[in-house]
């Protein structure tokens, strides 16, 4: 870690206090914030409680809990610089719920360290990524202050979507002034290769409900006179897309933009190779459009993904029924450009043409979040790119990232702030899966990044 006159006493006191602030981070994952499950509500509440109580303890004089109509945000802010900019650090300390407990090697709200890993619920998404910007800050206050004005913004929804931000951010308006916001909840390719996350698709979630009788029918008395609405559904779904992965709905490219054959050399040498992106979903073969590599077919491109299917029975023993209705949940993934507006609009076009007169069909949209893209000259990502560099001693990738952060379109639109996603968890990290876990050492790197992050914006 490369350290300048101005960084030298804050990363001293950071490699002097890393086994702290990993025990720290370890009380941090122990609590169950699973913000989706309303029998979490207090434990959700408590997290936010622990961190604002953790900011005060740290010397910082405003920390707040500022109510939304979900969960709270926690805020914390340290005094200005005079002619120095303002940084925003976003994080969020929900967690996904841990699924089945029999996957998990140890509870998963027992954090383990075993090894180079410290595991549990959240350790990489985003609890370790957010308490890295923490300890830096800490770090900088016990050298003397942040060369910035720092501001904290932790919320406690983005797993479900972020439904509350957007309204919160607009009545905080007059608290959130910031030059830039750092996010750090992203991947980076591999363990000492750091990458600014550049674009994210955007999301757009629907469900398809089909309806035949009023209820469930012997399938040897009415099979074959009745509409079947699972069938119907299957059929449905299926004029989504072709047989190679293309998305079949009318005018649905008319605003994806072509990128460029620069571009596209420029993720071949840094992003994931085809071989590493399957060995990371522990997949056999890969899927999709023809022409474009896996890493392209996840981030460049859109993508439809049948998320949940329902209907009839498959539970244990022989019901043959024919089912009174089915439903499917679907996710788009839209890439700079797409409109989730316009591209809902659409779907249900398509779904109206499509759809048999015989059964009774619904279509419900749910929350969408827009795509975002920052420019690779952007100042701040080449503040980024500066830190990332002395803080792992290694050049930073700038990559697409093909998942969605609700928060990031959201801070451009409402508060009119630029978002940099340095991103510090590993493809392998267990996100969202059994065994969640956090590389250490990016921890102590990641410490060190936001450390210097600050002095570069400075």
């Amino acid at each position: 870690m490369k350290a300048s006159s101005a960084t030298a006493a804050p990363l001293s006191f950071a490699e002097a206090n890393v086994d702290r602030f990993v025990r720290e981070l370890t009380d941090l994952v122990r609590i169950p914030s699973i913000g989706s499950d309303a029998r979490h509500a207090a434990d959700v509440r408590r997290c936010a409680q622990w961190i604002a109580s953790h900011l005060a303890g740290l010397g910082i004089a405003d920390v707040r809990l500022l109510p939304t109509a979900g969960h709270p945000l926690v805020f914390a802010a340290t005094p200005p610089v005079p002619g120095r900019p303002v940084v925003m650090v976003y994080g969020h300390y929900d967690v996904q719920p841990p699924g089945p407990i029999a996957a998990w090697q140890t509870p998963p709200f027992r954090p383990a360290r075993r090894g180079a890993w410290l595991f549990g619920r959240g350790a990489s998404d985003d609890k370790g990524q957010l308490f890295a910007h923490i300890k830096a800050l800490e770090s900088w206050i016990r050298s003397g202050g942040p060369p910035v004005g720092v501001k904290l913004l932790f919320e406690g929804e983005e797993e479900i979507g972020s439904p509350s931000l957007a309204a919160a951010l607009r009545a905080y308006r007059s608290l959130l002034g910031a030059h830039v916001v750092m996010v750090s909840d992203s991947p980076m390719p591999a363990p000492g290769r750091p990458a600014i996350t550049t674009a994210l698709r955007g999301s757009l979630g629907f469900e398809i409900e089909v309806r035949g009788a009023r209820e469930d029918l012997h399938s040897g008395i009415f099979g074959g006179a009745i509409p079947d609405p699972i069938e119907v559904l299957c059929h449905v779904i299926a004029t989504l897309g072709d047989r190679s992965g293309r998305i079949t709905v009318s005018r649905f490219y008319d605003a994806v933009r072509e990128v460029s054959s620069t571009e596209r050399r420029a993720l071949a040498a840094t992003g994931p190779s085809d071989q590493q992106l399957l060995s990371d979903a522990r997949a056999q073969t890969g899927w999709g459009e023809r022409n474009f590599t896996l890493f392209e077919k996840t981030t460049i491109r859109p993508s439809l993904t049948v998320t949940g299917i329902r209907g009839g029975h498959t539970g244990p023993g022989d019901r043959t029924v024919l089912a009174a209705s089915a439903r499917a949940r679907v996710n788009v993934r839209l890439v700079p450009n797409q409109r989730p507006d316009d591209v809902a609009r659409l779907l249900a076009r398509h779904m109206a043409r499509v759809m048999p007169a015989s059964v009774r069909a619904t279509l419900r949209f749910g929350r969408s979040t827009r795509p975002y893209q920052i420019a690779r000259e952007h100042p701040m990502v080449r503040a980024a790119m500066r830190a990332c560099r002395k803080g792992f001693g290694a050049p930073a990738a700038l990559l697409p990232m093909g998942g969605s952060v609700a928060a990031v379109p959201a801070f451009q639109d409402v508060l009119g702030i630029p978002s940099v996603l340095v991103g510090f968890g590993l493809p392998d990290d267990g996100k969202h899966g059994p065994n969640e876990r956090f590389y250490l050492p990016t921890f102590r790197r990641a410490v060190a990044t936001s450390i210097h992050f600050l002095a570069e914006v400075a």
